[in-house]
């Protein structure tokens, strides 16, 4: 019984809060508020990142270790999310810029997922460095730049699993190289 109550106030319920939550700064960068410009907004979501990922440092040691990464998971899943919305719909950042700041999200949510022991952070982080050159890069004429951070991003799999067993992240890395080097081509 107590193991089903941690499921559903854990697995679920925490998941969809911290879902909810990312979603809700989703709207809030999309609609914005009418005093509120599209820097602020963008600024605004990464202090609203800042603040989960502040709030499980200073609850790691009253909490379990799981709650702790969801705090962790969902500041880094809207640090992430600033980095879109400020280039893609506030054009506030350059694409350059959002996918380096995309791309430190993905540092961020490794070294947390590294700290709580969470696999599935650190993968999740690792498909959104995936994500960032698809979505803010700008098409260049030659791949050398783009192929150097998929070559980047696979080797750092390769470390995750020889170092500490991590294979889902490997397994992740290994289908999106092959997927986004297909599409270039």
């Amino acid at each position: 019984d107590h193991d089903l109550e941690r499921f559903v106030g854990l697995a679920v319920l925490g998941r969809i809060g911290i879902a909810a939550l990312v979603l809700a700064a989703g709207y809030f960068g999309q609609l914005g508020w009418a005093h509120l410009g599209p820097a602020a907004r963008t600024a605004t979501i990464y202090a609203g990142g800042g603040l989960l990922v502040g709030l499980g440092f200073l609850l790691q040691a009253s909490v379990r270790m799981q709650y702790t990464a969801l705090l962790w998971g969902g500041g880094t899943a809207l640090t992430w999310l600033a980095g879109v919305l400020g280039c893609l719909r506030f054009e506030v950042l350059s694409p350059t810029f959002a996918l380096f700041a995309m791309l430190g999200s993905t540092a961020l949510g490794q070294w947390l997922a590294r700290l709580s022991g969470q696999q599935a952070m650190a993968t999740v982080a690792l498909a959104g460095a995936y994500a960032a050159p698809v979505l803010v890069g700008t098409p260049e004429p030659t791949p050398t730049r783009f192929f150097l951070l998929l070559l980047v991003l696979h080797g750092w799999s390769a470390f995750l699993e020889r170092r500490w067993q991590w294979h889902a992240p490997r397994l992740l890395a290994v289908v999106a190289t092959i997927l986004l080097v297909i599409a270039w081509y």
